[in-house]
C-alpha cells in the first residue's frame, strides 16, 4: 500500500537533494536527475481539474485554496495502492484555508520538512528567481509572497502561497496533527548518511548501510552538478535563473555573499523561528559583525 510523505520546504533549502538521496536509494546508487520526484502533485492545475471537474485557471486564488484540502486527500486516495512510499515535492506552506483545514491536512499523508539557514536562503534564492540579494531578502520578508501567481498563464502549479520564510517555517511546523520530521540543510551536510538514514527511519524505510552511501554516492553535489551540466535540469528557473541550479552545495556562503547589513535584516525579519530551529550560533555571529 502506498503511503504519502510530503517533502516539503522554501525554495532552495534541499528539498531537491533529499529527493536525490531517496532516488539514489531507491535504485541502489543509480540517479537519473530528471526523473527523480515525478509522482504528481494535488496542487497541480492537472490534479484540481481532475478532483473538482473545473479547469482552475477560471477560478480566484481563494476559490482554488478552498480546494486543496480535499485535492490533498484525494492524492493520498488514488496513491494508496501504489507499490512502495510516494514522495511529493511541495514547496507551498501548508495554509489553513477560511474553513480551518489545511491545504495538506494530516488525514492525508505525514510529512518531511527540509529547512535552512535563512542567511543563505538568500544567497540561494536571489539567482534562482534572477534577483539581487536585496529583493530577495525582502521577498523572503513579504507575508504575502505567492509562488506562480500568474494561474492563466501556467500549465502545472497553481498559485502557491508561500507567505514570508517565517510563516512558510511555522505553517508546516505547527500544523495541527500533522506527523513531521523535521531536517537541517546543515546537518544534512555534515553528516548526510546519518541524517539521511533517520529521514528513512521516519518514513518506515528499512535502512542498509551499503544502499545509503551508494545514495550518498550518487547524490554528491559534484556529481549532481555535472549531471545538471551535460543532461540539464527540468526544474531549473529557465529564463530568469542567473545561476546553475546546483551552484555551491555548501553552508554559511552567507559570509561571502551578504554584507553585514544586509545579514542583519534578515535576522530581525527571523530570529524568532531561527532561534526555535537551532541557529542561535548564527544570529549571535551576525549580530557581532561590524557596523557599516
Amino acid at each position: 500500500m502506498g503511503a504519502v510523505i510530503w517533502l516539503a520546504s522554501y525554495p532552495k533549502s534541499g528539498n531537491t537533494w533529499t529527493r536525490a538521496l531517496l532516488a539514489g536509494h531507491d535504485e541502489a546508487g543509480a540517479l537519473d536527475l530528471n526523473r527523480i520526484g515525478h509522482a504528481g502533485h494535488p496542487g497541480g492545475i492537472r490534479g484540481l481539474d481532475d478532483l473538482i471537474g473545473v479547469n482552475p485557471t477560471m477560478l480566484r486564488m481563494d476559490e482554488i485554496d478552498r480546494y486543496k484540502p480535499d485535492a490533498a486527500r484525494a492524492f493520498a486516495r488514488d496513491t494508496a495502492d501504489w507499490a512502495g512510499v510516494v514522495y511529493c515535492k511541495i514547496h507551498s506552506a501548508n495554509v489553513a484555508t477560511a474553513s480551518g483545514d489545511r491545504f495538506f491536512p494530516a488525514d492525508a499523508g505525514r510529512a518531511v520538512y527540509i529547512v535552512r539557514n535563512p542567511l543563505d536562503v538568500a544567497t540561494s534564492t536571489a539567482p534562482f528567481f534572477g534577483l539581487d540579494i536585496d529583493k530577495a531578502i525582502a521577498r523572503m520578508a513579504n507575508s504575502d509572497f505567492i509562488l506562480n501567481p500568474w494561474r492563466r498563464s501556467h500549465t502545472y502549479i497553481a498559485p502557491e502561497p508561500m507567505g514570508s520564510w517565517s510563516d512558510h517555517v511555522l505553517s508546516w511546523l505547527d500544523a495541527p496533527g500533522l506527523d513531521l520530521h523535521v531536517v537541517r540543510y546543515e546537518d544534512l551536510h555534515a553528516d548526510t548518511a546519518g541524517t539521511f538514514a533517520a529521514v528513512l527511519d521516519f518514513v518506515g524505510v528499512d535502512t542498509d548501510p551499503a544502499r545509503i552511501q551508494a545514495a550518498v554516492e550518487a547524490a554528491r553535489f559534484e556529481r549532481l552538478r555535472e549531471k545538471e551540466s551535460a543532461e540539464g535540469f527540468w526544474e531549473h528557473n529557465m529564463g530568469r535563473a542567473t545561476a546553475p541550479f546546483f551552484r555551491k552545495g555548501k553552508t554559511g556562503s552567507w559570509r561571502e555573499e551578504l554584507t553585514p547589513e544586509q545579514a542583519r535584516r534578515v535576522v530581525a525579519d527571523h530570529e524568532a523561528v531561527m532561534r526555535r530551529l537551532g541557529y542561535g550560533d548564527v544570529i549571535d555571529e551576525v549580530a557581532a559583525l561590524p557596523t557599516e
